[in-house]
This record gives C-alpha cells, structure tokens and sequence, in this order.
C-alpha cells in the first residue's frame, strides 16, 4: 500500500503554522529597554503637564493680589474721563524703565474724587485728560478689562508653552525615534551602508567617519542616542583618547533626508541612535592649506 505525504496541520482557524521569524534588528533586551523607556515617558509626561499649569499661573498670580484687579477683569469697574493732577517718580520697572504714580481726578456722578495708578515707562503729563476705569472700591485702572484679559491670556500661553517645548524634546523626539526603530524592526528593514567612524563629544556627542590621512578632514555629524544614552557617556568618559576607539557605524535606509537611523558596535556594545547628516565641519577643515 502506497505511503501518504502528511503536511502540517492547519491551526483552529484555517491558517498553516507560523514558519520560521526572519532576521531582527533589535535584541530583546534593547526591545525591553525602548518598553521602559515609554513607560517612563508616562511620568515624565505628568512633570511636563505640572509645570505647565505652574507657569501658566505665573502672570496671574503676579498681577491679581492688586487691589481691585479682580473687578477690573470681571468688568464690575466703570469708563470715565479723568484729568491728571499730578506725576511722581515711583521707583523702578527694569533696568531701563522708570515707574510712575500718576494722580488723577475723576467724577463717577457722586461728586469728583481723586485716584492714582502706576505705569512705566511714558506716562501723560499734567492737566492731560485720559480714560480710566474705577473699581467699585475706588481703584483706578488705566488700561480697559479686555486689553488686560488678552494680555493675561497671552502672556500665560507663552509662559507654559516653554515647558511644552522643553517637554517635546525631552519625550516627545525620543518617543518618535524609537518608534521609527520599532517599526524598522518590525518590517525587517535591513541595513543599506555601514562605516567606520569614532564617536566625540561628550555632553553633544558627535560622530566622525574614519577616513586615511591624504583624504581631507570628515565632517562631524550630531548622533542622538535611542538606546544607551548613558553607554555613550561612561564610554566616552573612559577612553582617554575617544578618536582612537573605532565603530562599526550600521545605517539603515532614511526615514527623512538628513536624518538616518544608525546602530553603532564596538567590541559587542551596541547602541541605537539617530545621525543628523548635516555636514559640521571640523576647525582643521574650515582651514584653507597654507593659510597661518
């Protein structure tokens, strides 16, 4: 009787077996490190928010314990003519701007009254008529409600919108860079050069192809670490000449034209990052031969 030819078993939904996983990029340590580091990013995300909020409030808690401000924004203060009766000096603003008290009479329709607000810099001279807005307890304001609840407004968005950017490039690049090296993993993108460099710079490091003596100087290209940020610095901080430790510099194919993600190995360290291929040039080759 004629032996039979079995084939592998389809699974319980109709597909054959998973056949073997092709190459990777990453190891699973280096996976379990990008995990760690958006794990992070949670709390790093929560610091970014508080001290937004905290900034944000920085104008308003500058400008509200004045008296009568809060009536003033609420609009509870009325427009009036008043004339100026007097100007003093009243300190300093800055560096370059005088503060003055200026002294106005005012009549709101119970009889006039006498008022005074500070301003810097220029300020109307005596005998000039302005337009003043006094609070139900009597404070005299220069400038109308709206005008101040823009300039609040502005000025708090300006304020926290620093700790936004200085949060985006904390978190918000270093997540998109491994999530462009997660999906090069995933896709099995493989490598398109590779080349030698050595790694300079600590605090900015910087990368410098390795290139033989009568070749003129290589640019220095920014290198920004997705993993083993603080492996660049220990190793960089232990060589005593960085220039002498070569690296085998792997770079895949761009995700953006100036920007390429590159895996440098040495001696089995290996450490992800993203080159910025702008050229840099070094001192000795914006040099021109036979210049002093």
């Amino acid at each position: 009787m004629p032996r039979m030819r079995t084939e592998p078993a389809p699974d319980h939904q109709g597909t054959p077996p998973p056949g073997p996983a092709g190459p990777t990029l990453l190891t699973a340590a280096e996976r379990q490190h990008l995990a760690q580091e958006d794990r992070r990013d949670l709390r790093r995300l929560l610091v970014v928010l508080v001290l937004a909020v905290l900034a944000g409030a920085v104008p308003a808690a500058a400008y509200l314990p004045s008296p009568g401000r809060v009536d003033h924004l609420l609009g509870r203060d009325v427009a009036t003519h008043a004339e100026v009766v007097a100007v003093h000096p009243d300190g300093r603003c800055g560096r370059s701007s005088s503060r003055f008290r200026v002294e106005v009479r005012y009549d709101v329709g119970s009889g006039p009254r006498l008022g005074s607000y500070r301003e810097c810099g220029a300020v109307p001279g005596r005998g000039a008529l302005i337009t003043v807005w006094v609070g139900p307890a009597g404070t005299v304001e220069d400038r109308s409600p709206a005008y101040d609840r823009v300039g609040l407004a502005a000025s708090s968005l300006v304020i926290a919108g620093l700790p936004v950017a200085v949060g985006w490039l904390v978190v918000g690049r270093p997540r998109r860079l491994r999530r462009l090296l997660r999906e090069a993993d995933r896709d099995g993108v493989g490598v398109a050069a590779e080349d030698t460099v050595t790694v300079r710079g600590l605090r900015v490091p910087r990368v410098v192809p390795v290139r033989p003596l009568q070749h003129p100087p290589a640019p220095e290209y920014g290198f920004e670490a997705i993993t083993g940020r603080d492996m660049v610095r220990a190793e960089l901080g232990s060589t005593p000449d960085p220039a002498a430790r070569r690296w085998r510099m792997r770079l895949l194919p761009p995700h953006r034209p100036l920007r390429r993600l590159v895996l440098l190995e040495h001696e089995g360290t290996r450490i992800w990052g993203a080159v910025d291929l702008r050229e840099r040039p070094t001192l000795s080759a914006r040099i021109r031969p036979g210049r002093p």
